[in-house]
């Protein structure tokens, strides 16, 4: 058999892994949305939906669409499954949150907090769980990247050692979600959104 055949072959493989990604990606998400039917604030309904929908974009974007070789998410393919895929959501709307609140000055704001649990079924405690949760809008926002981005590869893909490169690009696939959503959706920034929320 020649190279390019076998090259073939593990393209398909591929392909056809990141379709399976991509319906666990999606199925995940699904329940979330039903969720949000329980929180009474209609602003922050409004902001939670939009973060699910910008978690499935994202998720698949670095699962299947972005190579590399630092990429944890095309590398961890293989291990990413429908447990891993409702983790990966649920640790999105946490740092969306936490880099949502720490932006606008909201800081502790327990409407957000307890919507937050809410669209993603999770309890008190397992918020607080996170790395600077607790403290969100103190100390070092650049620390709170690097040891959010490790929980979260430990979390979704089992890693609890990686290179510079693939802990860079955890980091980045938050970073860059939350910059994204944020340039999404304007209606949740700036004085309007004050008002409103």
């Amino acid at each position: 058999m020649d190279f390019a055949r076998i090259k073939d072959r593990l393209s398909v493989r591929l392909k056809n892994r990141g379709a399976l990604v991509m319906e666990y990606i999606e199925r995940s998400g699904q329940p979330l949305y039903s969720n949000l039917e329980r929180i009474p604030d209609r602003f922050a309904r409004g902001f939670y939906n939009q973060l699910i929908v910008a978690g499935i974009s994202d998720a698949y974007d670095f699962c299947v669409d972005i190579g590399g070789a630092g990429n944890i998410f095309h590398k961890r393919l293989r291990s990413l499954d429908a447990e891993a895929a409702a983790r990966l959501h649920k640790l999105i709307g946490i740092h969306h949150t936490v880099s949502y609140l720490r932006e606008t000055g909201r800081k502790n704001e327990a409407r957000f907090v307890g919507s937050l649990e809410t669209a993603y079924g999770m309890t008190p405690r397992e918020i607080g769980d996170y790395p600077g949760f607790a403290a969100m809008c103190g100390g070092d926002p650049g620390g709170f990247e690097i040891v959010f981005a490790k929980r979260a590869a430990a979390e979704v893909f089992s890693v609890l050692t990686m290179s510079p490169a693939t802990l860079a690009m955890m980091m980045y696939f938050f970073i860059y979600s939350y910059q994204q959503f944020k340039a999404d959706n304007p209606q949740f920034y700036g004085e309007k959104a004050r008002l409103a929320g």
